[in-house]
């Protein structure tokens, strides 16, 4: 008995799932719609489904039939297509879509349909720059497309992969002192050297001292100025200068072609008269100038009992002002003069003759 109860309402049941069926169906396809892209019919593998009162048509026909390009990404579940400049991305079941860049609002998403992605017809038409227009009498969607604007696609810029610079090596031109010697306690060295610019470098006295820094006063000029110690080694009276010059952890050395001759503290003590020359006529007060080892004591005596003192400075340079007096008309005057240094060393007599008067 129970069993006959289920048998008699099977067919009932079935009765109503069709009618479901058939409901469901005609909320998708409408009545049949017909689509026509430039006044040709467009012939679709799934029919044209109106849901929300927009049509919506399988992706590649569609977009292909206004010759766009299209492709999927299953991943994504995304559509990406390209007509001219104009690019389109929607993805399955999104209220919005990215035109060139910038979001948009969609009334009806794209979506699946019977194994078919289906989009909607008449926002995909315009955004790709053709036109839509709905017969109601035949129920035809009819699109018209104009051409696709020229797109010219620039090939890629060649682009060449350099191999990386090398780091700039240090590189000395030239190493030059401004004396030659001797020098003796007191007196300033001056150095150059020329080389490459911005560059750590120093000057070393071998035997004397190791590194002495040197300032870039332009670019790749350097200098330094040194003063001879008051202790100097009794070993050598000669001296190699060499420049060092470092730069990005490299390093370029350089002697300068002319050693540095130095006279220690029991060296010879000398004086030379620069002016006047001998011989030479005075007519007036004059000074007299010379050089000796720094700050000694230079004394002058002339042969009219004239005698005048004065002291060297640091490099060894004197000037001392003379009055020989010009009131016995002219005549020869002779110059005796010697220098003593610190330690009371007394150089040799350097004698000079000169004119005094008109």
């Amino acid at each position: 008995m129970k069993n006959l109860k289920i048998r008699s309402a099977l067919p009932v049941c079935l009765a109503i799932m069709a009618l479901l069926f058939a409901l469901s169906s005609a909320c998708f396809a409408a009545g049949g719609i017909g689509v026509t892209v430039n006044g040709n019919a467009l012939t679709l593998d799934q029919p044209p489904v109106s849901i929300g009162g927009r049509v919506l048509v399988p992706l590649r026909g569609i977009f292909e039939s206004l010759g766009a390009s299209v492709s999927w990404n299953a991943a994504s579940q995304s559509i990406d297509a390209r007509r001219g400049t104009t690019v389109v991305h929607l993805t399955l079941n999104s209220s919005s879509a990215i035109v060139n860049g910038s979001a948009v609002a969609l009334d009806v998403p794209a979506q699946a349909i019977n194994g078919r992605t289906l989009v909607p017809l008449r926002f995909v038409s315009e955004t790709l720059g053709a036109s839509v227009t709905w017969d109601a009498a035949s129920r035809t969607v009819a699109v018209m497309a104009g051409s696709a604007p020229s797109v010219t696609i620039q090939p890629p810029p060649t682009v060449v992969i350099a191999p990386l610079p090398r780091p700039a090596q240090p590189s000395i031109e030239s190493v030059t002192i401004d004396k030659a010697g001797p020098l003796h306690p007191g007196n300033v060295l001056n150095a150059v050297v020329i080389g490459t610019p911005e560059a750590t470098t120093t000057l070393e006295i071998r035997g004397l001292t190791a590194s002495i820094p040197m300032s870039e006063t332009t670019a790749g000029r350097y200098e330094a100025h040194f003063t001879i110690p008051p202790s100097l080694p009794l070993s050598s009276n000669s001296f190699a200068v060499l420049a060092h010059m470092t730069l990005n952890g490299m390093e370029d050395t350089r002697e300068c072609t002319t050693p540095l001759a130095l006279s220690g503290a029991d060296g010879n003590v000398f004086v030379r008269v620069t002016s006047p020359t001998r011989h030479e006529r005075v007519t007036s007060d004059f000074i007299l100038t010379g050089n000796t080892v720094p700050f000694a004591t230079v004394d002058v005596r002339c042969s009219n009992h004239v005698r005048a003192t004065g002291e060297a400075d640091a490099n060894g340079h004197f000037a001392i002002p003379l009055h020989l007096g010009f009131d016995h008309g002219r005549h020869h005057a002779s110059m005796e003069v010697t220098a003593t240094d610190r330690y009371g060393r007394v150089s040799k007599k350097a004698h000079y003759e000169i004119a005094v008067g008109d």
